[in-house]
């Protein structure tokens, strides 16, 4: 289970997300924010 957890989050890709994991779309949305 834990091994889907970490896929889910850090690797599954989605297109909603312009091609991002759900991790990586958190990282550049706190960026984006960071610089308004």
């Amino acid at each position: 289970m834990s091994e889907y957890i970490e896929y889910y989050n850090n690797e599954r890709i989605n297109t909603k997300r312009k091609g991002l994991s759900p991790l990586a779309y958190r990282q550049q949305s706190f960026q984006d924010l960071a610089l308004i």
